[in-house]
């Protein structure tokens, strides 16, 4: 999971991370472990067992998918950018989402559209 081992390089810049984890049971303690055994902040982790949380709101983008499995959302509107299953690596998609944050202007410099009528 290279976003995990590069988060701390990436947070300074915007990039969040989750990391949804099927731990059973799920307790406190287990996820502590798990948090420290993948090298994540446990403040990141979501304990999801069975992934009913995250399949019930994201595609997977096919119907086999492996463990460890990656995704990039943009969060400018939370839309679906990237997964594992087009190719290519997570960070080369979010340095590309970064790309087009840096592309637009700053919200109080974009010129407001007037109204019609």
């Amino acid at each position: 999971m290279q976003a995990v081992k590069d988060h701390n390089n990436l947070l300074p810049l915007g990039v969040e991370m989750l990391v949804f984890a099927d731990i059973t049971p799920a307790t406190e303690a287990n996820c502590m472990q798990y948090a420290q055994q993948m090298g994540v902040d446990p403040a990141r982790m979501v304990v999801d067992q069975n992934h009913q949380v995250l399949f019930t709101k994201l595609d997977a983008g096919g119907t086999e998918i492996g463990m460890p499995w990656e995704c990039a959302l943009d969060a400018q509107g939370m839309t679906y950018y990237w997964n594992w299953t087009q190719g290519g690596d997570v960070l080369g998609a979010i340095d590309e989402l970064l790309q087009v944050d840096e592309a637009m202007p700053p919200p109080d410099e974009i010129p407001e559209v007037p109204a019609e009528g």
